[in-house]
């Protein structure tokens, strides 16, 4: 009966949050089983991902961490007085067509050359050194050689890092670090080596250049041997088995079709639909973020959604699939109230482009937020914030002007005060603070994409009680 009587008032509770009036306030129990079922219901409603487990928040501990930072906020009546403000949940359901012409690519002499030098295989002997080849590529680390670099460096070297060839791009990276700056050296120093920060010269890391360049042209040339009988993008595809490694070899490939094609003849204009939800979530649910991005947001600071200015989104397929989420706050600019999206996460989702997209759409519902503006997080917070991958596009964006201005967080007495106390609490880290005001409100980039708006559609929907019963029967 006590059991059936607490998953009663779970339902109700998330029944509310989700409903269609203003914010509600989120449940404070008063035993100890109403607070695990309300943390095993919230666990149902997050993706089973796999999380690196120094990153990974136990759903539990999070909602035990919920209810003491509730009991404080709800004795605080300038909070509870913001929270009353917040406007009601929003979806959003972006599609945007894009006009893509198809290339028909076909290797050209360098690739040629490489293929007449290679050894012929069988199959399964392909597979086997295949195997090896991973291994020793994923032991010298490609994520941290080149991937990931441009914020390390000042505009003008970024051009260099764009060069597919490794071993030029090692050159001309080499070219330049012999007359940088100290606190240029420094960074990338930190970079390559760590925490450990032993001696070195430029000259160590010739050998590492030269043997990744090495394996990743032999993995590229078995993928091609067993890939027979496909289009030349085609024969660069990862085996079923290894699919895992998918989301590193973008970058391998990426920079393989840039090296080793031509462009054999362009066929006629398709059209491309991007379709996704961008899905606004209460704070009881925005905790666990990190369970949605597959980061470590919900470990190290779970608290800062319970700002009345702070809004996460879910992103997920138009059929509730969930790739991931994005953050954001309501800040100031100019005394204006600004839009300002200081984390998009979202490792699920297919191609880095998406990302752009992501922006374009939150530039379109500025206004449903009071915002007369847009702003994105700065390149330099991208490089300790962001994997790789998702990194380049947040600082190539389209729209993502090199235009600076200074924001102020209307919620910097709660980010500075009880949100970063609970978040360092329950993350028993204290040097760690990733959602502070001083990281963000210094100078910001304007985001404005103009003219790139094209083909992009929006359609927007106050979250209601039947969404929020859907949304209870998907888990």
């Amino acid at each position: 009966m006590i059991v059936k009587r607490a998953l009663i008032l779970i339902l109700i509770a998330l029944h509310a949050l989700l409903a269609n009036a203003k914010m509600d306030f989120p449940p404070v129990f008063e035993s100890e089983m109403e607070v695990r079922n309300y943390a095993f219901k919230i666990a149902s409603l997050l993706p089973e991902t796999k999380i690196p487990r120094q990153y990974s928040a136990d759903v539990l501990s999070v909602v035990k961490w919920e209810q003491m930072l509730l009991k404080v906020l709800l004795d605080d009546p300038s909070w509870v007085a913001a929270t009353k403000k917040r406007e009601a949940l929003q979806l959003f359901r972006v599609r945007y067509i894009v006009k893509h012409q198809v290339k028909e690519l076909e290797p050209n002499t360098r690739w040629k050359e490489l293929l007449d030098q290679a050894p012929d295989l069988d199959a399964t002997a392909a597979y086997k050194e295949f195997e090896q080849l991973v291994r020793s590529w994923r032991e010298v680390n490609s994520q941290r050689f080149f991937s990931g670099w441009a914020s390390l460096f000042p505009s003008e070297v970024r051009d260099i890092l764009r060069e597919p060839d490794l071993n030029l791009r090692w050159r001309n990276l080499k070219s330049f670090l012999k007359t940088a700056s100290p606190l240029i050296i420094s960074r990338f120093k930190a970079e390559i080596f760590g925490a450990s920060q032993r001696d070195w010269t430029l000259d160590d890391l010739d050998d590492v250049v030269k043997k990744l360049n090495d394996v990743e042209t032999r993995i590229l040339l078995l993928l091609y041997q067993l890939n027979h009988g496909q289009t030349f993008e085609k024969r660069f595809s990862l085996p079923d088995s290894y699919s895992y490694l998918s989301k590193h070899m973008n970058s391998l490939v990426s920079r393989a079709l840039r090296l080793y094609s031509e462009v054999a003849k362009v066929t006629e204009e398709q059209e491309l639909v991007y379709d996704f939800v961008l899905r606004e979530v209460p704070p009881t649910l925005a905790i666990h973020r990190g369970a949605v991005g597959k980061d470590c947001s919900s470990l190290y600071s779970f608290a800062f959604p319970y700002s009345p200015f702070e809004r996460v989104w879910w992103v997920e397929s138009p059929e509730g699939q969930r790739y991931g989420y994005v953050s954001g706050n309501i800040t100031l600019v100019n005394g204006t109230p600004n839009l300002y999206i200081s984390d998009v996460q979202v490792p699920s989702l297919p191609g880095g482009q998406a990302i752009e997209f992501i922006l374009k759409a939150f530039y379109m519902i500025k206004s449903h937020y009071g915002a007369t503006q847009m702003t994105i997080m700065h390149e330099d917070f991208t490089y300790q914030n962001h994997i790789p991958f998702h990194r380049k596009f947040l600082v190539e964006a389209k729209g993502a002007h090199r235009t600076y201005v200074r924001q102020s967080y209307q919620d910097s007495g709660w980010r500075g005060g009880v949100l970063k106390e609970f978040s360092q609490k329950a993350a028993q880290r204290f040097d760690v603070n990733y959602d502070s005001a001083e990281r963000h409100e210094l100078v910001r980039q304007v985001f404005y994409p103009g003219s790139e708006l094209e083909g992009l559609e929006v359609e927007r929907k106050i979250l209601d009680s039947q969404s929020c019963e859907n949304l209870l029967a998907a888990s």
